[in-house]
């Protein structure tokens, strides 16, 4: 209960979107020296794995390149006809369908967008999650 004109000061103050005691808690907590540590090494360990799977995931028949920069936290692999050496939408299409819907591993068909023909976008995780996505991967022509 306020006068319009209050309210409307209040509400200019404030932040876009509300957040819980808990939400700002934990934030703060993050923002601790031992928080920032914790930060800085898993930065550390998803560029380690990150190094390691594109190194890898090259090795492939079907993976031609890694297209844009090699900066964030996931990889843009071209998906090739293993025949052809070209671009294939149609196979990039399929392996992730089978990953998400047979396999339970989920990666994006980026095939749709401009110079990505063929592409999936690879989030890089644990060792285990590369480990288990390198597998399907490799059993995909077996």
């Amino acid at each position: 209960m306020s006068d319009p004109s209050i309210a409307t000061l209040f509400n200019n103050t404030k932040a876009p979107y509300n957040i819980s005691t808990l939400t700002s808690k934990v934030a703060s907590e993050a923002l601790t020296g031992k928080g920032l540590e914790v930060y800085r090494n898993h930065v550390q360990e998803i560029k380690r794995e990150r190094k390691r799977l594109q190194g890898e995931i090259v090795k492939l028949s079907f993976v031609s390149r890694l297209l844009g920069d090699h900066d964030a936290n996931f990889i843009l692999a071209q998906i090739v006809d293993p025949k052809s050496g070209k671009p294939d939408n149609d196979l990039a299409h399929r392996i992730y369908k089978t990953l998400a819907e047979v396999e339970g591993v989920v990666v994006r068909f980026r095939g749709m967008e401009m110079g990505c023909e063929g592409a999936l976008r690879i989030t890089v995780g644990t060792r285990q999650e590369n480990d288990i996505l390198l597998e399907k991967l490799k059993a995909f022509f077996q």
